[in-house]
């Protein structure tokens, strides 16, 4: 006897009952194996032989078709059934609350120390890069009020920064340290901004910062 006979055990409705369905190629043997099945029947109308749920001994019928044909009972399997919605009844009005999963992590951002930053600093060989590098540190400024800076904000006679239009639109001062003074005379004797601190490549247009983010990544 050929074993690679496949009889397919599904799930079906006939005459509004649940039954198990024999589905395979005709073959005489497993025919008779099957008609020993207690309540085993012919469907007319579905064509194929069947059972009444819950009658259909699966062990059984395994070992009366042992080296006969394989038997595929995947489609008896029940599904996994979601848990249902916890309900909460609150002055007689019944709420549906949906349960999520639980958060990701969010770890802290990791930061630099203080001489891992002024090893940066120290390594970049070009002034106007420099500048920019310790003006964010020293100054603690953010990136959108760097590029808004005028010459006319950095006032060297008192040691400050003047920022305009920062956090809230509010204008506010920062301190300017005597480093950071050489290091911004350095650089306006070599580029001479007229309109912005820091000026990009056409005149008058302030610098990219998504540009020159690329040369210290």
């Amino acid at each position: 006897m050929p074993t690679d006979l496949i009889i397919v055990l599904e799930k079906a409705r006939h005459r509004d009952k649940t039954v198990v369905t024999f589905g395979f190629d005709y073959d005489q043997k497993v025919i008779e194996q099957v008609k020993q099945v207690a309540g085993a029947r012919w469907g007319q109308t579905m064509g194929c032989w069947y059972v009444p749920e819950g009658q259909l001994d699966l062990h059984a019928f395994f070992e009366s078709l042992k080296g006969m044909a394989f038997i595929d009972y995947s489609g008896l399997k029940q599904e996994r059934k979601k848990p249902p919605k916890k309900e909460k009844v609150i002055k007689g009005e019944r709420l549906s609350l949906s349960i999520g999963r639980p958060r990701e992590a969010n770890p802290l951002p990791s930061v630099l120390s203080k001489p891992e930053i002024q090893q940066i600093i120290t390594k970049c060989s070009n002034i106007k890069h420099k500048c920019i590098l310790s003006l964010i540190y020293s100054a603690g400024l953010r990136r959108s009020e760097l590029i808004h800076l005028r010459p006319t904000d950095i006032d060297s006679q008192r040691g400050l920064i003047r920022i305009e239009g920062a956090k809230g639109k509010k204008d506010r001062y920062s301190l300017l340290s005597a480093p950071l003074l050489l290091q911004l005379r350095a650089y306006f004797k070599r580029y001479k901004p007229q309109t912005w601190l820091f000026e990009g490549p056409g005149a008058g247009h302030a610098v990219q910062p998504d540009k020159h983010c690329e040369n210290f990544t």
